[in-house]
């Protein structure tokens, strides 16, 4: 196919060369458009959330935070996502992901410590909950307030009615965070 043919000559087959052209084309196409996706996904992964969702973010779940720095953890539990270490040393903040009632997409949601390992808030990041129901629980301020100021001991929540299976998911993705902040702590903060 990559054969030169000299100027005049009479090609044996034009037809079944443009095809193996085109079938040739369409592969590399292909192979391109995956190694870009896979790419793509796996630099989503490694990097973390920019800047500005950055502050946005910690503005809810770790206030007393100025800037936030990406660490990398050597757990390996599916639910932590990122790690993230305050520089002025206000704590830290985790994202994790948790099932609320939406069981094929968990909330992902970033909750902030003081170095003592008590919770200062809680952000919900991405959520697919029931329109209406569900949605309402994760940006109702008043009730991720309630987890502001507990530890890992004493976390508790009042479940919204109507959205049990919501409020359990925050609740238990505040769980998930305190225990991997807990046995992660030394590395974070380090």
């Amino acid at each position: 196919m990559t054969r030169k043919i000299p100027l005049g000559a009479k090609l044996q087959n034009p037809k079944k060369l443009k095809i193996k052209r085109i079938v040739f084309s369409i592969v590399g196409i292909l192979l391109a458009a995956g190694v870009l996706v896979w790419t793509g996904f796996t630099l989503f992964k490694g990097e973390g959330y920019g800047k500005a969702e950055l502050e946005e973010y910690a503005s809810a779940a770790l206030p007393e935070a100025d800037t936030l720095k990406p660490i990398k953890v050597s757990s390996d539990d599916e639910q932590l996502l990122f790690a993230y270490k305050a520089e002025n040393g206000a704590g830290a903040a985790l994202v994790v992901t948790a099932e609320g009632y939406n069981k094929k997409e968990p909330i992902t949601m970033m909750v902030g410590f003081n170095p003592d390992g008590v919770i200062q808030g809680v952000k919900v990041i991405d959520q697919h909950e029931t329109e209406g129901i569900g949605t309402n629980v994760v940006t109702d301020e008043a009730f991720l307030a309630q987890f502001a100021g507990k530890t890992a001991e004493d976390l508790s929540a009042d479940v919204v009615a109507g959205a049990t299976f919501t409020s359990e998911g925050i609740l238990s993705g505040c769980q998930k965070a305190a225990e991997l902040y807990s046995s992660l702590q030394s590395e974070i903060l380090g």
